[in-house]
């Protein structure tokens, strides 16, 4: 609580947390120097680059939920990466189609760092449901449901939310203004 009341500028990656702020009666405090949403990609729109391969990448730890959503995967075959960071793994998205993204633990929530390493390599999400902004089918493939859809549609769809209103710039002019 004395860290928000002695901040300028308060900056919580996702919406979906706010029930938090309410329930520990901080709200009033956030909405005067709170500031929501993935404030964290180029202003500049992105195209999708052609698909080398048909396989999807998951990064990450491997617990007992991710494993068995893994193996029981309706879709493109999902390449395991594990330890593997910077250029190598930049490498290993590029030849790929997508990147997957499962949650450790059940829940709606976003996991930027898998999400922006997708965009900034150019390709499209395969994810579990995401918080707000993001919508299944329009921002990301539905891991629950996979469907072949169109991928260059769908990442572009996201390119244009992500540039339009949650470029790091725009978080910038926020805070100072």
């Amino acid at each position: 609580k004395n860290a928000i009341k002695n901040c300028d500028v308060f900056w919580d990656l996702s919406n979906h947390n706010m029930p938090f702020y309410r329930a520990n009666n901080l709200d009033v405090m956030i909405k005067k120097k709170g500031i929501f949403g993935p404030y964290v990609f180029h202003k500049n729109q992105k195209e999708m680059k052609a698909l080398i391969r048909e396989h999807i990448i998951f990064c990450g730890t491997l617990n007992d939920r991710r494993k068995e959503l893994i193996k029981n995967f309706i879709g493109p075959k999902v390449k395991i990466v594990q330890r593997v960071y910077g250029k190598k793994l930049n490498r290993m998205i590029d030849q790929s189609a997508g990147v997957l993204n499962l949650h450790f633990a059940d829940g709606v929530y976003t996991e930027l760092p898998r999400v922006l390493s997708a965009y900034n390599r150019r390709r499209v999400l395969v994810s579990e449901m995401l918080a707000s902004p993001f919508i299944s089918s329009q921002h990301y493939i539905n891991a629950n449901s996979y469907e072949p859809q169109n991928a260059k549609e769908i990442f572009a769809n996201f390119s244009t939310l992500v540039s339009d209103k949650y470029s790091f710039e725009i978080l910038l002019k926020e805070i100072s203004s």
